[in-house]
């Protein structure tokens, strides 16, 4: 409680051996934080609790044997509307693949006036909608390999995924 309390309870739990973005959550108060952690201790023995932060691009960085073998960003799935296409016609166009195969949702059938902005997830998972990119510029690339590389050593691994913010 002190530490959700530290952060004005905008804080993510999570489970500590989930992936995909899967039973992770931002809390934003004490009610939902009492029921997050049941439903999580339910079927974990352990959670992770951290700050949240309002991210705007994620990297990872994919390194075996002190090599960085892949590296990619991940946008959210975030769309500004044009006044005359729906919610659900712009996260197609955002990412067809996932959204043409989402279930309809009423809300999805609004349309945004111009540039107002709608977050469908407000995380970076590819199985929630995001979309990798090729990061273009090479001193980001570089700052990012540095890092995941860093972290690698730091934690003694020689294959991982690495996120980083």
């Amino acid at each position: 409680m002190s530490y959700a309390s530290k952060y004005n309870f905008d804080i993510v739990i999570k489970n500590n051996t989930g992936t995909c973005g899967n039973d992770m959550f931002h809390i934003k108060s004490k009610k939902d934080l009492f029921c997050k952690i049941d439903k999580l201790l339910s079927k974990n023995y352990s959670i992770s609790l951290s700050p949240y932060y309002d991210i705007h691009c994620e990297y990872r960085a994919i390194i075996l044997k002190d090599n960085i073998e892949l590296i990619y960003g991940k946008r959210k799935p975030v769309v500004f509307g044009d006044g005359k296409s729906t919610i659900y016609e712009l996260l197609c166009r955002f990412n067809k693949n996932y959204f043409e195969k989402a279930s309809s949702e009423k809300k999805l059938d609004k349309v945004l006036n111009c540039n107002e902005k709608y977050e469908y997830n407000w995380q970076f998972n590819l199985s929630k909608g995001a979309m990798p990119f090729l990061i273009e510029d090479e001193i980001k690339k570089n700052n990012i390999e540095n890092m995941a590389k860093f972290v690698a050593n730091i934690l003694g691994v020689s294959f991982a995924s690495i996120d980083i913010i």
